[in-house]
């Protein structure tokens, strides 16, 4: 179920196609020195029953993080854009789908800008749900 989820969300971020070098959870990822780039992960929050039963349905909920990292002292202006290009991909009512899971995306925003080890960063982060089978 969550790899489920979670393969709809990555697939609708490169779907975007934001041309970032793009870390995945547990990837092995290094970015460039001095390159913008992104990083993705699932942050799932809670799970209620839809349904009663042994035989069910389970509502799920979670965020999707997109955090970006531009090079520190070239200004937001390029960071911004991406995080727009982003936020509008990811846009309320947007249904990513995987293998016949379907993620609902209600809400996307975006956290204050700050410098993290040399980087400035941003998060963007997606609320979504989905209903899966028990």
């Amino acid at each position: 179920m969550y790899s489920k989820i979670y393969s709809a969300l990555v697939q609708h971020y490169i779907s975007g196609g934001f041309g970032l070098p793009t870390g995945y959870e547990n990837d092995g990822f290094e970015p460039d020195v001095g390159a913008p780039y992104a990083a993705v992960y699932n942050l799932p929050a809670d799970s209620y029953p839809d349904t009663v039963g042994e035989i069910g349905r389970d509502e799920r909920v979670g965020i999707f993080q997109i955090s970006i990292f531009y090079p520190t002292g070239g200004g937001r202006g390029d960071a911004l854009a991406m995080t727009d290009q982003i936020l509008m991909h990811f846009k309320a009512g947007s249904f990513p789908e995987y293998s016949g899971q379907i993620v609902t995306i209600h809400s996307s925003t975006i956290s204050p800008g700050r410098v993290v080890d040399g980087w400035y960063q941003l998060d963007i982060s997606a609320a979504w749900t989905a209903t899966t089978l028990r």
